[in-house]
């Protein structure tokens, strides 16, 4: 049993709010995957090791997200980096080969893509619907009202 002084704060144990920070910024991982598979990262990497500038070219994106950008995918261990600065060429990892080239026969993108362009708005929606039980604007919505759930 662990003893809680009067502000709720267990007694000798070591607190740590890292969950809590990694759950609140989950968001910014799932989104920079997201938005990699729509813009078509991993295919246009496929076979092939390309600096930021001639991928960002490709993929027609303002040269000041270039960096940061691949670099977030880097070190989420989506992408590979080899070299560093403007010269470093970056590729697939062997999971983005396998499931995230639309050339891959294991490619598992279009349910990303689907997750981005419908459910990452419902679920932004969510104070929203929780509050006022409308339901997003899309059918067969997780989030619609629990009173039509039951019926």
């Amino acid at each position: 049993m662990t003893t809680v002084n009067q502000n709720h704060t267990p007694m000798n144990t070591a607190l740590d709010p890292s969950s809590i920070l990694q759950t609140a910024f989950g968001f910014w991982h799932s989104k920079v995957l997201l938005t990699a598979v729509e813009f078509g990262v991993f295919t246009k990497l496929a076979g092939r090791r390309l600096t930021g500038a001639e991928l960002g070219a490709e993929l027609q994106l303002h040269p000041r997200a270039i960096a940061d950008f691949f670099d977030a995918l880097v070190a989420m261990k989506f992408l590979g980096r080899e070299g560093d600065g403007p010269q470093a060429k970056y590729f697939n990892t062997p999971e983005g080969s396998l499931f995230l080239d639309e050339a891959s026969p294991r490619y598992i993108g279009g349910i990303l893509v689907m997750l981005n362009a419908r459910l990452f708005k419902f679920w932004n929606d969510l104070p929203d619907a929780l509050r006022t039980g409308r339901r997003p604007r899309a059918r067969g919505s997780a989030l619609r009202p629990v009173r039509q759930r039951n019926r």
